[in-house]
């Protein structure tokens, strides 16, 4: 008890910091600049806004991520002959996409609570999404993205960006995802493994309906704080949120509050970021478990906790650093439930990438996330990794569970196609059943569109 106790006092002070840090922190890091470089972010912001009133056209190789929640519209000139997939109707033009992807695999025993997963081969169809995404011109843009396998939306929002501020200061009202972890906001086209890991899986992967601001304040350009980034592509990003259920009635939530914020810079091939996100939940009915899908996603999901819970806190930390080649990224998350029976879960990943031929990764610093690769021209890129993550469940009436895994995998990207294997060990522990290990390998085919 004592340790529900001491996990659900660092939640609440994890989540309570975040919130404070979404809604003072830009105030506090600016409140000492100068008045020089006052006057330098004064000219940038007078500079950014006559740069947007220009009409400068895009070129034939410039190309826009459809997939990426963190790409604006806003920056995008349309271009007098309409481009492949895009349509304009005065002030109002349209981007569509797809996402498909194919899986081919076969699996041995992937645990799932108790009672093995068993052993499993075949393929199917893992991805297959239409993305409708429309630039409103002068004030903001649309999305609206279907999951055609799931058969739900995953995406459908209407969001309002400023053309004033040299960063991204967004309002984002409708179905989308909640400000939860550097993994979960990048999106899948981002990832380097096929799936997110498993911590991410059980804690951070909310989708819901609600009302979201986003800002990005500059870091590089003042001359009296954090000046050791004087001159970077240095940003700070803060995120805060209210949200219910997602509009395909899965979450369970009644009300949530949501923020994150994030320090990063980047300079030439290298990038750092820190960040931090909080959330506090009331159920709808009630947090029934602690589960997720494991790093393949063909396998059952695996439950490790069975709470009945009406109130959920998450805490997560995030840390990343690239260096030519190499792209270091881990996450830490804790999370406590509160109701007639108490439960809590924890778990997180570290995560080591080396792009062995190839341009790799670019960090964004106006959200706080990895950019997807997207090779130039008939260039090629070949990505390797290695990911071990941990997963930890907890219940007053079941005790405890942990699930391990280690993830190696290779992909190849060219153009709007990549190839990718996956290999995957697991071990299972539970406290009645005893360890149980498990096997897996995916190869798959993406193509984007």
């Amino acid at each position: 008890m004592q340790k529900l106790i001491y996990s659900r006092r660092c939640i609440a002070l994890c989540a309570s910091a975040t919130i404070t840090a979404t809604l003072f922190f830009p105030a506090a890091v600016f409140a000492e600049v100068s008045p020089e470089s006052s006057k330098i972010q004064g000219e940038a912001i007078t500079s950014r806004a006559g740069e947007l009133k220009t009409n400068t056209l895009l070129d034939d190789s410039t190309t826009i991520d459809l997939h990426n929640d963190n790409t604006i519209l806003r920056d995008v000139k349309v271009k007098k002959a309409d481009g492949a997939g895009q349509v304009s109707f005065g002030p109002i033009s349209i981007w569509l996409g797809a996402n498909i992807s194919y899986d081919v695999y076969n699996i041995n025993d992937i645990y799932n609570y108790g009672n093995g997963g068993g052993g499993d081969a075949g393929q199917k169809t893992r991805h297959l999404e239409g993305t409708l995404r429309s630039r409103l011109q002068n004030w903001g843009e649309i999305k609206a993205q279907y999951d055609v396998e799931g058969g739900d939306w995953t995406d459908l929002y209407v969001r309002w960006v400023s053309r004033l501020t040299p960063r991204p200061y967004t309002i984002t009202v409708g179905n989308q995802k909640e400000p939860m972890g550097l993994a979960w906001l990048g999106g899948s086209t981002s990832e380097t493994a096929q799936e997110i890991a498993t911590p991410v899986s059980a804690f951070g992967d909310w989708r819901s309906f609600g009302v979201r601001v986003h800002r990005a304040f500059n870091l590089g350009a003042t001359d009296r704080a954090f000046g050791f980034w004087k001159g970077d592509d240095a940003a700070v990003t803060t995120s805060l949120g209210v949200f219910t259920e997602d509009i395909n009635n899965s979450n369970d939530t009644s009300l949530a509050v949501t923020g994150r914020a994030t320090a990063g810079r980047r300079k030439g091939d290298s990038s750092s970021h820190l960040g931090f996100a909080g959330s506090l939940r009331r159920a709808r009915g009630n947090y029934d478990k602690v589960n997720f899908r494991p790093e393949i996603y063909e396998a059952d999901k695996i439950t490790l906790a069975r709470p009945d819970a009406d109130t959920l806190a998450i805490g997560a930390l995030e840390a990343a650093h690239g260096s030519g080649p190499l792209q270091l990224q881990a996450e830490a998350y804790l999370a406590n439930y509160a109701g007639e029976v108490d439960g809590y879960g924890a778990g997180g990943y570290v995560q080591v990438g080396w792009v062995v031929a190839g341009q790799g990764r670019t960090y964004q610093t106006d959200w706080g996330v990895l950019a997807p690769i997207r090779p130039e021209g008939n260039a090629c890129v070949v990505e390797v990794f290695s990911r071990f993550s941990h997963t930890r469940g907890d219940d007053d009436v079941n005790g405890w569970n942990a699930y391990n895994s280690l993830t190696l995998g290779a992909n190849v990207y060219f153009r709007k196609i990549t190839g990718s294997v996956n290999v995957l060990y697991s071990r299972a522990r539970d406290r009645v059943e005893g360890e149980d290990d498990g096997f897996g390998v995916v190869a798959r085919a993406r193509f984007l569109f």
